[in-house]
C-alpha cells in the first residue's frame, strides 16, 4: 500500500473525532496539537486505529508517521494499544516441564546458583517457587520460604511445596538426611 492509499484510508478520522472534540471542548481541552505523555495526539491514535483496521503493517504505518516499524510498536505499547507483556501466569506456565515419574514440574527458565528457578514479577526478580504458590492463591507471608516435599530445587509444582521458616528448612534437611 502506498503512502497516498494509506492517507486515503484515514479520511473518515475527522468525522470520528467530531463527537470526541465536542466532549473535550466541554472539558476545556483541545485535540488539535494536544500531545499525550507517550508522544501521540488523540488524532494520531485514531489514525493508527484506522490503519490497523485497514490491515497495514507496522512498517507501512511507520512510513505515514515517519517512524520505523519498531518505533510504531514501541509507541503502540506506550499508548496501551497492544499488551506490554504476557500475563505472569502465561510466562510462568511456559517455563516448566512436568516430569511424569516424580510429578515434579521442572523449571526450565533462569535459575540461581543453587538451582532454584527465578522469574521477574512485581518489578523484581523472585523465586519461581514463590510465584507458583502465589498463582494458586497461597502467597507466602514475609519471612517464610517455599520448602520442597520432593527435595528437588528446580521443582515448582505447588503440590510439592509448603511454607516454612529457616528453622523449619533446617529441621527438614536433618530429618531427610541432607545434613548431620
Amino acid at each position: 500500500m502506498t503512502h497516498a492509499q494509506a492517507e486515503h484510508a484515514l479520511t473518515p478520522v475527522s468525522k470520528q473525532l467530531r463527537p470526541q472534540r465536542e466532549k473535550f471542548k466541554l472539558l476545556g481541552l483541545t485535540t488539535r496539537g494536544t500531545v499525550k505523555k507517550n508522544g501521540w495526539s488523540i488524532e494520531d491514535e485514531f489514525r493508527l486505529g484506522n490503519m490497523l483496521i485497514a490491515g497495514l503493517t507496522t512498517d507501512q504505518i511507520g512510513q505515514v508517521f515517519g517512524l520505523t516499524g519498531a518505533g510504531v510498536l514501541y509507541r503502540m505499547r506506550k499508548a496501551d494499544l497492544i499488551p506490554k507483556q504476557r500475563s505472569l501466569q502465561r510466562r510462568f506456565d511456559s517455563q516448566y516441564m512436568p516430569e511424569p515419574n516424580s510429578g515434579c514440574w521442572i523449571w526450565c527458565g533462569y535459575a540461581n546458583a543453587n538451582g532454584y528457578g527465578i522469574i521477574h514479577a512485581h518489578n523484581r526478580t523472585m523465586l519461581a517457587t514463590h510465584i507458583s504458590l502465589e498463582l494458586i492463591g497461597r502467597p507466602l507471608p514475609r519471612g517464610l520460604h517455599a520448602l520442597h516435599h520432593c527435595d528437588n530445587p528446580p521443582c515448582v509444582n505447588p503440590d510439592h511445596l509448603f511454607p516454612g521458616t529457616d528453622m523449619d528448612n533446617y529441621q527438614d534437611s536433618i530429618r531427610k538426611g541432607r545434613r548431620k
